[in-house]
């Protein structure tokens, strides 16, 4: 990154890296010291060369090590949520690339997936609709969807009710 600059250096899932509190008393705790610590090298190196710039994602930030994501390292936390409405409907539409009308009911039961979660269920609808030699259509896109969230039943809609109401 630092021959090559302008660069961009990305660090995909850098939870992987851990922390070195967590491995205390372990065997290996010396060992992810090490990798820990020359990560914060390596960081310290890229932020301060000219043309650098360097991005981490991870789902699991609390499991980073402090140090790695202080200031001067990563100067900026971006939080991305899943996607909401209209970000579910976008999603699925990219990826089916079909005049398929993507139903309010898919959509509100696909809330809370991530992006690619969702891509992997439109990949799913078009594996059905090739396997079945069809043109992918809704009911795909529904049977995919089943498989991932099925979809609640009259006597599951009664629990949920009767438990709310409980409150």
């Amino acid at each position: 990154a630092i021959s090559n600059a302008p660069s961009v250096i990305f660090f995909d899932e850098l939870d992987s890296y851990g922390t070195r509190s967590a491995t205390s008393g372990n065997r290996h705790s010396r060992y992810m010291t090490s990798v820990v610590n020359d990560l914060l090298q390596q960081l310290t190196r890229l932020n301060a060369a000219d043309g650098v710039i360097v991005l981490g994602a991870t789902n699991f930030i609390e499991n980073i090590d402090a140090a790695i994501l202080r200031s001067g390292r990563f100067d900026t936390k971006i939080p991305v949520s899943h996607p909401d409405k209209a970000g579910v409907h976008a999603i699925l539409s990219h990826h089916m690339q079909a005049d398929v009308a993507i139903a309010d009911n898919i959509i509100n039961r696909l809330l809370g997936q991530s992006g690619a979660d969702l891509a992997n269920i439109a990949r799913d609808a078009k594996r059905r609709a090739r396997r079945d030699r069809h043109v992918v259509t809704v009911r795909d896109l529904e049977v995919a969807t089943d498989a991932i969230e099925p979809a609640a039943t009259a006597h599951d809609l009664y629990r949920i009710a009767a438990h709310e109401a409980g409150h």
